[in-house]
């Protein structure tokens, strides 16, 4: 039997400061727009809750990059703790920035226009 574990098709965000974590949620967010609703949702909701919906984002992404039958070896995976653990870092970082808590925001550099 064939065990597939999710995390492996999510971002490395472990070891990604606080602000690397914001950059990357945003880029992914960037790429479908509908995701900010996604994402504001998850930021309240239970690792239980979301699982689904992140594990069919995932299938997605990965018959875009493998096929269908990878996309159909990802509807297979079950919540693990290292998914767990993803999700939780995601709201916190959602939840940070919504409290408004930007310690960690890096200044925008000033354009300089011609």
């Amino acid at each position: 039997m064939i065990e597939l574990n999710l995390a492996s098709f999510l971002p490395d965000i472990e070891y990604l400061t606080p602000e690397g974590r914001w950059d990357l949620l945003q880029e992914w967010i960037a790429d479908d727009p509908w995701r900010a609703a996604t994402v504001e949702q998850w930021a309240n909701s239970t690792p239980e809750e979301i699982f689904p919906e992140l594990r069919a984002i995932a299938a997605k992404m990965a018959e875009r990059e493998y096929g269908a039958l990878a996309s159909a070896l990802v509807r297979t995976c079950q919540l693990t703790d290292e998914v767990r653990n993803w999700i939780s870092q995601i709201q916190t970082c959602y939840l940070e920035r919504e409290k408004g808590d930007t310690k960690h925001v890096r200044k925008r550099k000033k354009r300089l226009t011609a």
